[in-house]
């Protein structure tokens, strides 16, 4: 069909328009050619958008896979943007976190600058752990210590 379609094509963008007295091809080089720029070297991207309110525990899901953002906007609705490879989350148009996309379903991506600060009194969430040891605690959790 291209090939019986072709001829005609040329010969109507070749023909002179009445009211203009050029042709469609004319009107081109002399007016559009000079406008056309070159193709980017990347090819286009398509991304999607998605909204989401940011989890207790700091994260936001994205078709099945957790991404993490910064702790203190816990609760806080977000904007998603993500590409075949790319997953950026924004709050107000700002970007708050990005991160690799995974097709891993129920898995995590975090990093660790997006996670809160260690509560101070252990490293490990064991109270024995403590450098502080029992003096810092509370009385009734020295006597525990020492009967255990």
């Amino acid at each position: 069909m291209h090939q019986a379609v072709r001829p005609l094509l040329e010969r109507l963008n070749g023909r002179p328009m009445r009211k203009l007295g050029k042709s469609r091809r004319e009107l081109f080089e002399e007016v559009e050619r000079a406008a056309l720029k070159p193709l980017p070297a990347r090819t286009y991207q398509l991304a999607f958008r998605k909204k989401a309110r940011v989890n207790i525990d700091y994260h936001v899901e994205l078709e099945g896979h957790w991404y993490s953002v910064p702790y203190t906007l816990v609760g806080k609705p977000v904007d998603i943007r993500h590409t075949e490879g790319c997953v950026e989350v924004f709050l107000a148009g700002r970007r708050v976190a990005s991160h690799v996309r995974s097709a891993q379903k129920g898995r995590f991506t975090r990093r660790p600058s997006t996670c809160p600060p260690p509560t101070g009194s252990t490293l490990s969430g064991h109270p024995r752990a403590s450098s502080a040891g029992p003096k810092a605690w509370a009385p009734r959790a020295r006597s525990w210590w020492r009967s255990s």
